[in-house]
């Protein structure tokens, strides 16, 4: 009785969000009422308490070991506490969309700030994307994955938990990515929303920014202490589809962190935050579907049509609702926000430049054997060198452009002022460990390569402050 109740709510969540979208659609061209905001936010209030009764009763049904619900029977036994309900649940498709999807609608309202929007438009705006991205998800998860489908007889015993699941930090690492990829699209839907006035949005949305780098940062790291154990040839990093992938957004994430700290002091740079906010979520978008339709696991002899097309069709989805927001919330940018050729913000410029084309393109080629349904053939296993020399390169770059840049005042006013005893100190002791590692150690040039980001963006942190 209480599943029915809770997929029953379910669907009613969908009905509230579906007309949260519709009341709040006007927002994005006209000026707001206050009544409508209101029932907006406390439409978005309910739709996530919904989700969340759902989702608690799920909780429940695998804690009473229900193997009447066909996604308990499926990736739980009686042998597994309560305790690993929520990997459980994780580790299968309704599990991960549902979570996802819990998690985005509280997202919504946790990121719902009058503070940060000011006008009754930019918050209808928020609200009405916000409605628009869960009621999306939680569509297509009903139509593909319904997490309340029923098992006609129902059995004594489970087929089992996965044990990859066992360990804690796959569950947490998979939540970082929904945390992540929460705090990118509020981010992004409110530098669109107030794209034209960028004293505004740049405080919050670095705050969403680095949140989510944050997040991705942690996501990382715990896939690299797993390659710990299982390292093939010394290799700490495997260069998957899906680990490429999420070095690709993360490699975007920094870009719009850095893009964003000169916007803040600066008004530049606003079109490039947008850019690197979209492309970041579009492909964090595109990551999710793989994994959630497991085209990532998938084998040449394994039946899987149409998961590939159900994983594009939905990502481009996302992706066209996200350029219809821009195209009707983004406004002509300001005069002020242009800057001189070899200020800067020029060189900055380049080196956000290149942060977005590594991102883009590590990003895009990762998709690549997830669009195409056979084993990668060789030119596909050629990715993973690619990859590294990509990254590494575009790092050294990115820091040589950025060290340069704080070398620089802001808007061609010449060089900044630097302390030549303390920045002969610095160079000698980078140029004599360059020099040390090139001569007495192996492959020491691939050492100084990868030791250069950090090492130039040490030299340009006393002109920070």
């Amino acid at each position: 009785m209480l599943n029915e109740l809770a997929h029953y709510t379910l669907i009613f969540a969908v009905t509230a969000m579906g007309l949260q979208a519709v009341v709040l659609a006007w927002t994005l061209w006209t000026n707001a009422g206050a009544v409508a905001i209101r029932l907006g936010f406390r439409g978005a209030c309910f739709t996530a308490g919904l989700l969340t009764f759902s989702f608690a009763v799920l909780m429940r049904g695998y804690a009473a070991h229900d193997f009447s619900l066909a996604v308990v029977f499926e990736t739980f036994d009686s042998q597994s506490g309560a305790l690993y309900a929520l990997p459980a649940f994780l580790s299968s498709r309704e599990g991960f969309f549902f979570t996802f999807a819990t998690a985005l609608s509280w997202a919504v309202v946790l990121g719902y700030s009058k503070r940060d929007l000011a006008t009754y438009r930019e918050r209808g705006a928020y609200l009405f994307a916000g409605a628009c991205l869960v009621f999306f998800l939680t569509v297509v998860m009903l139509a593909t994955a319904d997490p309340f489908a029923r098992v006609e007889e129902p059995p004594f015993e489970g087929v089992g938990f996965d044990p990859a699941w066992r360990p804690p930090h796959k569950t947490l690492e998979y939540l970082m990515l929904f945390a992540a990829y929460a705090a990118l699209a509020a981010a992004f839907v409110k530098t669109v929303c107030l794209s034209a006035k960028p004293e505004r949005f740049a405080v919050p949305a670095l705050r969403g920014t680095l949140l989510a780098l944050s997040c991705l940062t942690a996501a990382v790291g715990s896939r690299a202490l797993t390659g710990f154990s299982t390292a093939e040839n010394g290799t700490l990093w495997q260069w998957t589809p899906e680990n490429s992938l999420l070095t690709a957004v993360l490699t975007l994430t920094a870009g719009q962190a850095a893009a964003l700290y000169f916007c803040r002091f600066s008004h530049v740079f606003t079109r490039w935050v947008v850019v690197f906010a979209f492309c970041g979520t579009v492909f964090l978008t595109a990551g999710f579907f793989a994994a959630e339709y497991r085209l990532f696991a998938m084998t040449a002899d394994e039946v899987y049509f149409p998961n590939p097309v159900t994983a594009l069709c939905a990502s481009a989805g996302v992706a066209c609702f996200m350029m219809f927001l821009c195209a009707a919330l983004m406004k002509k940018a300001s005069p002020e926000n242009c800057f001189h050729v070899l200020s800067r913000e020029s060189f900055a410029g380049l080196a956000i430049a290149v942060s977005l084309a590594a991102g883009i393109g590590v990003g895009g080629l990762s998709l690549s054997p997830a669009l195409f349904m056979f084993m990668p053939d060789l030119p596909l296993r050629l990715l993973p060198a690619l990859f590294d020399k990509v990254l590494t390169v575009s790092a050294a770059l990115f820091s040589a452009l950025f060290f340069i840049a704080f070398k620089r005042r802001s808007l061609a006013k010449g060089w900044a002022r630097v302390d030549f005893k303390s920045d002969a100190l610095f160079w000698a002791v980078a140029v004599s460990g360059a020099v040390y590692l090139l001569s007495c150690v192996d492959n020491g040039g691939g050492v100084v390569l990868r030791a250069l980001p950090a090492v130039l963006v040490a030299g340009a942190l006393p002109t920070l402050f």
